[in-house]
């Protein structure tokens, strides 16, 4: 995935061509739209981002489970489309798979919230929480007005400096949060050691 989306990311107009554009979907029939589009990035700096959150983060989800990895990916690919499809407006584009990396990120704080309740150690099932409860509220503007991009480099995503309520992040989240949740639900317990 990272591989293609590089290519994608230095072919001419790829972005044009690629991006998530509801009027050139549902009028001009351009379906393959809902999948290209978080392959192509609006710059460098979004590109890396990108790559690094959910690179890493899907990384170790993919090692504690690939079925509830891949339950997670379907999932939040079909609700971010449906979102996007039924909340964007004829002139909105959608660039890259941040809002996929931000569920994935929760999804992987809920795995780790479960392998501490797993160990026993309420310190290890404690702190991915805290971790979650920060991240959302800085996804919502109320933990400062940076992007986690700009706090790291000083250079801004989007070429607009500040952190902006995205409305698609927030839907990734709550789609990670559901997936975390019936996994911890459905996934049995495995015995101490």
């Amino acid at each position: 995935m990272s591989a293609l989306t590089l290519i994608i990311f230095i072919i001419p107009d790829s972005k044009s061509l690629l991006a998530f554009n509801r009027v050139m979907i549902l009028d001009h029939h351009q379906w393959w739209r809902i999948a290209t589009s978080i392959f192509a990035h609006g710059s460098v700096d979004h590109l890396t981002w990108n790559l690094i959150t959910l690179f890493s983060s899907s990384l170790i989800c993919e090692a504690i489970s690939r079925k509830w990895f891949v339950c997670y990916l379907v999932v939040a690919v079909a609700g971010l489309t449906l979102f996007q499809l039924a909340t964007y407006s004829d002139h909105t584009v959608g660039l890259g798979f941040s809002n996929v990396a931000s569920g994935s990120f929760c999804l992987l704080l809920l795995m780790i919230f479960k392998l501490g309740l797993q160990q026993g150690n309420r310190y290890i099932a404690l702190l991915p929480l805290i971790v979650l409860a920060v991240f959302v509220l800085h996804e919502l503007g109320l933990l400062g007005h940076s992007t986690g991009w700009e706090m790291l480099t000083g250079r801004a995503i989007d070429g607009v400096h500040g952190k902006a309520l995205k409305a698609g992040h927030m839907v990734g989240i709550a789609i990670g949060a559901c997936v975390g949740v019936a996994y911890n639900v459905f996934t049995p317990r495995r015995p101490q050691n």
